[in-house]
Order: C-alpha cells, then structure tokens, then sequence
C-alpha cells in the first residue's frame, strides 16, 4: 500500500485560505495536487488544472490508473469524486480527512497521513 502525506497548513480544501478548483493553486495544493506531487507533477504543469485528466504532461507523471475509473456507485470518475469531497464547503475538517482517507484507501489503496495544522 502506498502512502500520501496532506500538509494541512498548504491544503486548499473546503473554507481554506486557499482558493480551491485547482491541484496547485497558490501557496497550496488540493488532495490531488498533493497525489500528483508524489506521482512527479511538477507545480508549472499543474497550475491552471482542476482534475489530473486535464494536466498534459509530457514531465514523467504517472498518476495511478485507478484514478480515472468510473466509481458506478458515485456516478463520477474517482478523480471527480475526490475533487468533490475535497472542495465541499459545508463538512467540516474531521469529516473531510475521514472521507478523504478512507476515499484513498479504497479507490487508490493509499494510506493518507495528514500532518500539521490549519492556517
């Protein structure tokens, strides 16, 4: 199983400091821009990309394959579906890490450890 590291403090999620829609917008990162970090995705080719289908890349990126099935019991790719959860505005922190790691767990098999606190 693989491991992803959430960097509370630079994550752009739900009532962050940070504006969300975008893997690397900012100072910070969504959930996916965090994954796409540890898949080797360079912040330039991520910067203006909401969903890892749209980032084209030539850098070596190679986002798990999983990511881009269709979830039949959600109705939306598993990268769609993880951009939801990260940007809902109306759960709050404890609820989104939950569903966020136990979103990685199943769909990607990554186990997401979250470090540091929120700004």
């Amino acid at each position: 199983m693989n491991k992803l590291i959430i960097d509370r403090s630079k994550w752009a999620c739900g009532n962050s400091k940070f504006n969300k829609g975008l893997l690397v917008p900012g100072m910070g990162r969504c959930c996916l821009g965090f994954l796409g970090q540890e898949c080797g995705l360079k912040d330039y080719l991520a910067a203006r990309n909401a969903i890892p289908s749209t980032v084209i890349c030539t850098g070596g990126v190679i986002w798990p394959s999983e990511l881009f099935e269709l979830n039949f019991s959600t109705g939306y790719r598993n990268d769609h579906f993880l951009t939801i959860i990260n940007d809902y505005v109306s759960i709050d922190n404890e609820t989104r890490e939950s569903w966020i790691a136990a979103s990685f767990k199943y769909l990607l098999d990554y186990n997401v450890e979250f470090i540091n606190e929120y700004e």
